[in-house]
């Protein structure tokens, strides 16, 4: 009896300091023609990467990354002059997503881009986590502090 108390007290304590649900794994590469920042959400099996480079580089990385031809944009939909914009973000199969610049990012650029791609993520499983849900704001966090790399 004393043992089964213990095990359960040690059970309810592992869960008191387990890690959030959402964790992240990162990795950077840098081909020289461009470079990535990847960041995965284990529980959703998906995850964002970040492309800074050349319209061409990116659709050649996603190749790399075995994104399905019919899911990848042809450089020229990657020509962020004719859109007027820093940044854009690509919607991927299977609830990823690719925010991809021609240049480094401002802050506020990228969490703009996050937003859309959590959204992404967040409605491709199903989940109820509109713009300022707990859920929303927990992946936009993490994403955000493991893809820019700050600790609060």
């Amino acid at each position: 009896m004393k043992q089964m108390k213990q095990k359960k007290k040690e059970k309810k304590s592992a869960r008191a300091h387990a890690p959030a649900p959402v964790r992240v794994e990162s990795v950077s590469v840098d081909d020289g023609e461009i470079a990535c920042r990847k960041a995965s959400i284990e529980i959703f099996r998906c995850g964002v990467c970040v492309f800074i480079g050349t319209p061409a580089a990116c659709v050649r990385r996603l190749r790399v990354e075995g994104i399905p031809q019919e899911s990848i944009p042809c450089p020229e939909e990657l020509d962020l002059a004719d859109k007027g914009a820093q940044a854009i973000c690509i919607n991927l199969p299977a609830g990823d997503a690719c925010i991809y610049s021609d240049h480094l990012l401002p802050k506020s650029v990228m969490v703009h881009e996050l937003c859309h791609a959590v959204n992404h993520i967040l409605k491709t499983r199903d989940c109820p986590g509109e713009n300022g849900s707990e859920l929303f704001s927990y992946c936009m966090e993490y994403l955000y502090r493991e893809l820019v790399g700050e600790q609060s």
